[in-house]
């Protein structure tokens, strides 16, 4: 693959890692696109590009609406978790990201992401092995993969009614 490849983070808030974690990115993939979904507290590092998450949470908003809160998790917390794949999908589908990698804010890369796409340019998605989707390959140029990921959040929390997010 001779594409430069997108690797997208998503932060609220700026934890002491999240400097270690972006610096490592980019020292480990000098020629990719890195991308930090933040918010004001966190758009200070002039090596990744920081795009605001309140641009991309409309429908983000929307599913908070409807959020049912039902893990023994903090509440902010469950619902942060679900909210980031509605600003990455509005995100991706602006800026017409065709295929990224996306990973948790606390953990380190040490490799180079265009070597790793290379190994599953055959495959559409790709998850971390008994861990979370936390850390994944999305491959799917026309976002099939997080679109069906979103409907299936929004039915598994009681949002029945079509049509209220526009993914």
């Amino acid at each position: 693959m001779s594409v430069k490849p997108t690797i997208i983070y998503f932060n609220v808030g700026n934890p002491d890692f999240l400097f270690y974690t972006l610096k490592q990115a980019r020292e480990t993939n000098p020629d990719a696109r890195i991308v930090l979904l933040g918010d004001d507290t966190n758009n200070q590092y002039d090596f990744v590009e920081h795009h605001n998450i309140n641009k991309y949470s409309a429908n983000a908003d929307k599913f908070k609406q409807v959020y049912s809160h039902m893990s023994t998790n903090n509440e902010q917390f469950e619902f942060i978790c679900f909210a980031r794949w509605y600003i990455i999908n509005d995100f991706v589908k602006e800026q017409g990201i065709e295929s990224f990698f996306y990973s948790d804010s606390d953990v380190l890369l040490f490799c180079d992401i265009k070597d790793e796409l290379e190994k599953f340019r055959n495959y559409r998605y790709t998850l971390t092995h008994n861990i979370s989707a936390g850390i994944a390959f999305f491959l799917d140029e026309n976002r099939s993969i997080l679109i069906n990921a979103l409907a299936i959040i929004s039915i598994c929390r009681k949002t029945i009614e079509w049509g209220v997010f526009a993914i």
